[in-house]
């Protein structure tokens, strides 16, 4: 479409219609070509004085008017078209005209901020359309999905990460016999045990050159000659003190193990990613003999003793849902072995639990003492792991003690809001110390 320019009065100028000249003139076309993107119903003005004639490619996708001082143009129809400005100069100014069927640029500017904070995507324009690329987690896909839905041309291509960079938990188990008595003693709401922090500290009160506290700088072992007696030589630091955050809940147990009323039978350490699963075995095997045909034997071995399986999800607000399963499996004393095989006793339970990070799950009830009598028919099971030690027990054979388990999660994130509450919660008791001593640098 051609149009022909012819100034008017009032300051407007009036556009007709005409045809294209028979014979091309020779005129001086730029050849810069400028693009405009539009989308459909947009109207957008260029910046150009004097014009004479305009000619726009396809006059469906856009209509033009040309005032005094500027070219309006309307978008009307999504596709491609170009524009020639005819000055009256004689130059010739060309531009590339996109129109789109929505307005991208919106889109883009709407999914950017709703999705603000995700990382490993990209949200970029081609054509008309807006593509969001990239990989992302699990629980980002959803929120991706449901941004791309409530804007127009959006094509979702993200996809699930392979691998995911998920939170540490690691989890610190102590497999316990605990007297019964000393159980009811502590309390079996362990949750008024385990709440908030408690200042410990150790020092060197009493320094002589036989005993004295021995910092971790130190090597853990010397030699002596047999039966000779060495001073250790170790500087004395009278009144140093050392400062730290426990719970109440191992200062409990500290307490009952010093007293000789609890035992510690093993202290396994797990770690796993969230999502992940993390397991612990304290036992052995015992071989199964299985008669076959024509007189072949073939031996399998059965694992028995104390297995634990935990499976954490810990949240961004450190919070962490687990799945236990704590099974117990020792020879049935009763059972009359058939062929030379014993028979098992299992006894095993199942949890859900919400727990937050560096509270303590307990487990118990899973032995009891007439299974200390498998050892006496199968003398073997004293040597075992973890149960041999408990079923030798003479406070456990006489039903005065009992096995616990004690689980506790924590999340590994030193940058988490919570460990730097701890930090700054240590700071402030340490200061709070240190003022009421009334002298500084005294707390390492």
């Amino acid at each position: 479409v051609v149009q022909q320019v012819t100034p008017a009065k009032a300051g407007s100028n009036t556009v007709t219609k005409s045809k294209a000249p028979a014979k091309a003139e020779t005129v001086p076309v730029s050849t810069t070509i400028t693009p405009v993107t539009m989308y459909v119903g947009e109207v957008k003005t260029l910046p150009v004085v004097g014009v004479t004639r305009v000619a726009v490619g396809n006059g469906k996708l856009i209509s033009s008017t040309v005032l005094d001082t500027e070219v309006l143009l309307l978008a009307e129809a999504p596709g491609d078209s170009s524009l020639y400005l005819w000055l009256k100069n004689g130059n010739v100014l060309r531009y590339k005209l996109t129109v789109h069927a929505s307005d991208t640029e919106q889109s883009m500017t709407n999914l950017q901020s709703m999705l603000n904070g995700i990382p490993n995507i990209a949200i970029e324009r081609v054509g008309d359309t807006v593509v969001v690329n990239g990989t992302a987690s699990k629980q980002n896909l959803a929120r991706i999905e449901a941004a791309t839905k409530t804007q127009q041309r959006v094509l979702n291509l993200v996809r699930e990460e392979d691998v995911t960079m998920k939170k540490m938990v690691f989890m610190k188990v102590q497999i316990m016999e605990f007297k019964k008595s000393a159980m009811e003693n502590i309390g079996i709401d362990w949750s008024t045990t385990a709440v908030g922090p408690s200042l410990a500290f150790t020092a060197d009160l009493i320094n002589n050159k036989q005993f004295r506290y021995s910092p971790d700088t130190l090597p853990a072992t010397f030699q002596v000659g047999k039966g000779a007696a060495q001073p250790l030589n170790i500087p004395s630091q009278a009144g140093r003190m050392y400062f730290g955050i426990a719970l109440a809940i191992t200062s409990s147990l500290n307490l009952a193990v010093n007293n000789g009323d609890a035992w510690v039978l093993a202290s396994p350490e797990l770690s796993t990613r969230s999502g992940g699963e993390a397991k612990f075995l304290a036992g052995g095997q015992i071989p199964i003999v299985t008669a076959g045909a024509l007189g072949s034997t073939t031996v399998t071995y059965k694992d028995y003793g104390i297995k634990l399986n935990i499976k954490p999800v810990a949240d961004d607000q450190n919070n962490i849902s687990a799945s236990i399963t704590t099974e117990v499996s020792d020879i049935d004393p009763s059972f009359q072995a058939v062929q030379g095989n014993p028979g098992f006793l299992m006894r095993s339970t199942e949890s859900e639990i919400n727990v937050k990070s560096g509270q303590t799950i307990v487990i118990s009830g899973l032995v009891d003492q007439r299974s200390s009598a498998s050892v006496n028919k199968f003398p073997f099971l004293g040597d075992v792991p973890v149960l041999g030690a408990l079923f030798k027990s003479e406070a456990f054979r006489n039903n005065r003690s009992d096995l616990v388990i004690f689980v506790t999660p924590m999340i590994h994130d030193p940058a988490s809001t919570s460990n730097q509450q701890r930090i700054e919660k240590s700071k402030d008791m340490r200061e709070r110390f240190e003022n009421f001593l009334g002298k500084k640098g005294i707390v390492d």
